[in-house]
């Protein structure tokens, strides 16, 4: 089941995958990646919220900087830090040079472009999501976000060539449709637009686009 595969994959929630799997059946669960952030993101925005009301002192602003960072650390949490775990693997990579990119992706050990990748990615993560509950635009942009970041995970799935013709990579690479991509891509806009016009602080036309 694709929603059942997705989910194992991408989501530390106790959803039992199947053992075996196709490419066929991969490009339909890649297809709905945006569905998993969907529900992250809420998991988040509720995290994000609720650390918001227990760090609220009487008589002060709400703090924002202290539930942005519970709120990267849930999501990290929720994700088993796969999306930080690629993103060192690709920035060792880049780092080792064009001869010795893969075996440097391959490698466990975290080098130093990887080290910095993290460093800065967390750093700007949390300061956005900081800036964006200051707005009073946390909920909404931590859910539309953890859409459109497994969105680029179902689009990238569509032309990108593997690096490597054994592993997950190659089990995903060219595994969806361009129709099926298209559909999840208008899902997210639409949810996207849904969120910022019915956004309870202040959601309108103009939010929305």
């Amino acid at each position: 089941m694709p929603i059942r595969t997705i989910f194992s994959l991408l989501s530390v929630l106790p959803v039992r995958g199947p053992v075996a799997i196709d490419r066929r059946a991969m490009g339909r669960a890649m297809a709905i990646a945006p569905l998993v952030g969907l529900v992250l993101g809420v998991v988040t925005a509720l995290a994000v919220v609720s650390m918001r009301i227990v760090t609220k002192t009487p008589g002060q602003p709400a703090e924002t900087l202290l539930p942005a960072a519970v709120g990267i650390a849930t999501l990290t949490l929720l994700t088993r830090g796969l999306h930080l775990d690629g993103l060192a693997d690709v920035a060792d990579g880049f780092g080792a040079g064009r001869e010795r990119a893969l075996a440097a992706m391959r490698d466990s050990r975290l080098g130093a472009f990887g080290t910095l990748a993290l460093v800065f990615a967390v750093l700007i993560q949390v300061s956005a999501l900081s800036l964006t509950i200051s707005e009073h635009r946390g909920t909404v942009s931590i859910v539309v976000a953890a859409m459109t970041g497994r969105l680029a995970a179902t689009l990238a799935c569509v032309r990108a060539p593997a690096a490597h013709p054994t592993g997950l990579g190659a089990l995903v690479a060219r595994s969806v449709q361009p129709w099926q991509a298209a559909c999840s891509a208008a899902a997210v806009v639409v949810l996207a637009a849904l969120a910022g016009r019915f956004d309870i602080d202040g959601g309108d036309a103009g939010r929305a686009v």
